[in-house]
């Protein structure tokens, strides 16, 4: 998973889940991860939702600097515990939406 962050491998992190649904059912599964230097002394450690955004607190408590984004999509078949998550069918498609916060290394 480190890989995919861009982060070294082994960098401890902290991942937050949320499920939004509608009248018809599960709309999505958002997974966030923040590394434990980011999150310690902020709310993301806590397992009750942060009122507003998750950015929004972190900021507001710590102040992170990005410099730039990285934006991924693809289009994957479901495993196991999102195919529970969202109760969909095992080979259920869904697209993958990865955003990474880059820090430029001046």
């Amino acid at each position: 998973m480190s890989a995919a962050l861009g982060i070294p491998e082994g960098t401890p992190v902290y991942e937050r889940c949320r499920r939004t649904t509608s009248p018809s059912g599960p709309i999505d599964l958002i997974s966030t991860f923040v590394p434990v230097d980011i999150a310690v002394g902020t709310d993301v450690i806590k397992p009750a939702p942060t009122s507003g955004s998750l950015l929004d607190h972190i900021t507001s408590r710590k102040k992170p600097r990005a410099d730039y984004a990285t934006e991924r999509l693809t289009a994957r078949r479901v495993d196991d515990v999102e195919a529970g998550a969202l109760d969909v069918p095992a080979d259920e498609a869904v697209l993958s939406v990865v955003i990474t916060a880059n820090q430029s290394h001046r």
